[in-house]
């Protein structure tokens, strides 16, 4: 096969726009003068191989141009045996060899209909063409070569078990090592992993080391593609201390564990339950608040396991209905119910098989469903729905609830034997409201994450807005705060993050929070603090924009607020 076939939909489509613009037909022959692509009546005749002693096949054995306006005149052609058959079309034609690393890949051609007018129009245009081909022909060699590159790299990537990423200067990830895809499920951008800031590099931020800790560092290199632009690549390397055992790729659990943003007591706790946790295969049962991460906790656990190559499947018992619910746990026989596929169904512990199932929101499954849990993690089998045979499973269970599952089981509403399974190692995760010396770290990082998703350059918190995140309550711990930090980063309009771009609730609310002992009600809060705001600025429309702005709503909410105090 042609190499030049590599190419063929990028070529294809180059030359069709080329040859509408010049409204002159283009084909291309490969190395075996075998006509691959072409426009026009071209198109038409692909597949055909030309003879060796044409105008292309001189081109091929030359490698030189050719312009050819004296078809059957010209000496090329003497040999031609169209030309001795007399079916020479006589067309006009430039000609331009393929050429890569001094090897002559095919021949693109230019060529005229066959009436008068379109041959002493080529003729008239002989510089422009000439000019086209050698365009068309660098084009089609750089499509090559960077196709043949990128086979090289893919290939090199997929065998690799190094921890390569290569990123756009924003931190999206162009590509990746099998190690790190295996590893971070879901990862976009380099910056989700490590921090972004340039005093994490030192001086030199193009071609830098950076150390996370004392078994991590990350090598930054920059690979200029023009003088704008660039992209990067990254080596994690690491030390031995904690490799995990058995593993032959790169995974280090402190990478995993650089993913829990914090440095409380109660976080550097969470970090050695996790680490010692995932050496075996006991069932955890995470506890916490909405928002506080418990799935980000479960992911934790399978990817630093023995079972991280394994799949990881979720089950939101909270999410899904009741009358899918089980179909969509156990599987189906085929007809097992109406509606029913006629191949059957898979169900999600069998997809789970040898990995991690992990059952979210647990407090919300069905109590009918539940002796049929109890019994799968029991036994270690299953029945599908309408089956008979059992199937044997090897699955790790973690679940995760926000509820009091002791008082779900006095009223009846879980069951006390499927608990004691299930929470075999206990795992709570604190609220942010009990953790608030890792806010602002947190806060750096989802600014960090938003900038760059946002092409923001916001690089200083105002100590206004620390004060705010600080006594706040956070009823919607990390995930509310990062709700917040990417609404906050949207609206702010310099490098600072000032109160004005927080959302009202936390703006109004933390402001209450430090008057709490004054028990003002947020509305009195609210008129104080627009009367306060047109005592500074004034009663102009354009004061009133400048006062939107920095309370963080509209003009609109504004002029309603003032209307609804009176004010």
């Amino acid at each position: 096969m042609s190499i030049l076939t590599h190419v063929h939909s990028e070529i294809s489509k180059y030359i069709e726009t080329i040859a509408e613009m010049i409204d002159f037909d283009i084909y291309i022959v490969d190395d075996h003068l075998l006509r691959i692509m072409g426009t026009g009546v071209y198109s038409k005749m692909l597949g055909i191989v030309l003879p060796e002693h044409t105008s292309n096949g001189w081109v091929l054995r030359n490698k030189e141009p050719l312009v050819m306006f004296n078809p059957c005149e010209n000496q090329i052609c003497a040999e031609c045996p169209m030309n001795k058959s007399d079916n020479c079309a006589k067309e006009y034609s430039v000609h331009m060899p393929i050429i890569s690393n001094s090897n002559c890949l095919g021949v693109v051609t230019i060529s005229s209909a066959y009436n008068d007018a379109s041959k002493k129009r080529m003729v008239a245009e002989k510089e422009k063409l000439q000019r086209f081909i050698v365009t068309i022909s660098k084009a089609i060699t750089a499509f090559l070569e960077n196709k043949v590159k990128m086979t090289a790299l893919e290939k090199c990537f997929s065998s690799s078990e190094e921890a390569v990423i290569i990123t756009d200067k924003e931190g999206n990830i162009i590509q990746t090592t099998n190690a790190v895809q295996r590893s971070f499920e879901g990862l976009s951008n380099i910056y989700e992993l490590i921090p972004k800031r340039r005093e994490s590099y030192g001086d030199d931020f193009q071609n830098s080391t950076m150390k996370l800790n004392d078994n991590l560092q990350v090598y930054r290199l920059k690979v200029a593609i023009s003088n704008s632009e660039y992209n990067q690549i990254f080596f994690l390397k690491m030390g031995s201390k904690n490799k995990i055992e058995g593993s032959n790729s790169f995974i280090d659990k402190e990478i995993f564990l650089s993913q829990i943003v914090g440095k409380s007591e109660g976080v550097e706790e969470l970090k050695k339950v996790v680490l010692h946790v995932a050496k075996y295969n006991s069932n955890c049962l995470i506890l916490g608040e909405s928002g506080t991460g418990k799935e980000m906790f479960a992911k934790l656990i399978h990817n630093i396991s023995d079972r991280r190559d394994e799949a990881f499947m979720t089950v939101n018992c909270a999410a899904i209905p009741d009358h899918l619910l089980e179909s969509e746990m156990f599987g189906y026989e085929p007809g097992a119910f109406t509606d029913a596929s006629k191949k059957g169904k898979k169900g999600l512990f069998e997809i789970a098989d040898k990995g991690t199932l992990f059952l979210d929101e647990i407090g919300d499954m069905p109590i009918y469903l539940q002796p049929k849990l109890l019994r799968a993690i029991e036994t270690g089998k299953i029945k599908r729905i309408g089956g008979t045979k059992e199937i044997q499973l090897d699955v790790r269970f973690i679940a995760a609830t926000n509820k009091n599952l002791s008082e779900m089981i006095k009223n009846g509403e879980f069951r006390d034997d499927l608990y004691y399974r299930l929470c075999v190692i206990p795992i709570k995760v604190p609220a942010l409201r009990e953790r608030t010396e890792d806010i602002i770290e947190l806060t750096k990082y989802f600014i960090d994450k938003y900038n760059n998703k946002f092409n923001k350059h916001i690089n200083k918190i105002s100590e206004k807005v620390k004060k705010h995140l600080l006594i706040y309550d956070w009823p919607g711990n990390v995930r509310e705060l990062e709700n917040i930090i990417e609404y906050a980063v949207t609206m702010e309009k310099t490098d600072t993050l000032t109160i004005g771009s927080l959302p009202l609730s936390i703006n109004y609310g933390s402001e209450i929070g430090f008057n709490r002992i004054q028990e003002i009600s947020i509305n009195d809060f609210k008129k104080q603090n627009i009367l306060e705001h047109l005592e500074k600025y004034g009663d102009t429309v354009e004061s009133k924009t400048k006062i939107a702005e920095e309370l963080g709503i509209s003009l609109t909410t504004l002029y309603r607020y003032i209307k609804k105090y009176g004010i």
